[in-house]
């Protein structure tokens, strides 16, 4: 399956094809989408870093603990 979206820019891994369509695709971009999409990014990283791995590992901690 290939993942390749102009919508998300995602694409299937290590698929030269699916890379080259999507970086074609982002190349083709209006500034308004890519607004967009810099917005959709921004919120998706604030649900990794630090806090959550810091989060799981505590819990995985109490529960081999308990």
């Amino acid at each position: 399956e290939d993942f390749a979206d102009s919508a998300t820019l995602r694409f299937k891994p290590g698929s030269v094809d699916a890379i080259e369509r999507t970086l074609e695709n982002a190349a083709a971009l209006s500034k308004a989408d890519l607004d967009r999409l810099q917005q959709i990014s921004l919120a998706k990283a604030q649900d990794f870093g630090p806090e959550r791995f810091a989060r799981t590992a505590i819990a995985a901690i109490a529960r081999v603990m308990s």
